[in-house]
């Protein structure tokens, strides 16, 4: 079976005792393989994986339009586009702290914290 282009390393908070076994297999992958590695240095975060992904074509027409939250307006900004946009905490995973925001009548705004 042919190794993938692009290997997307998930693998982080590992206990100690395992973390020199974890080093050593990434190490033996990386050298024994021609694929790219894309967070292989422990988590990298929402936000930086959408940047390394959003180069590939084959990859970026999958993901949503993103921009990083700055400020109230880039919420504002999305609205204007969208009728539902979710704001993610960079570095949670497995669905935690996403909090959901989307359109109400009158120019209202309602935002909802998903679990």
């Amino acid at each position: 079976m042919p190794m993938p282009d692009i290997i997307y390393d998930r693998g982080s908070g590992f206990p100690k005792r395992q973390k020199n076994v974890v080093k050593e297999i990434r190490k033996k992958l990386r050298k024994d393989i021609k694929s790219k590695f894309i967070n292989n240095r422990d988590y990298i975060g929402k936000w930086r994986t959408y940047k390394y992904l959003i180069d590939y074509d084959y990859l970026s027409r999958h993901l949503p339009y993103t921009i990083r939250y700055n400020s109230f307006k880039d919420i504002l900004i999305m609205l204007k586009r969208y009728d539902l946009i979710f704001l993610k905490s960079y570095y949670c995973r497995e669905g935690k702290q996403i909090i959901s925001i989307s359109k109400q009548r009158e120019g209202e705004i309602q935002g909802q914290l998903l679990f």
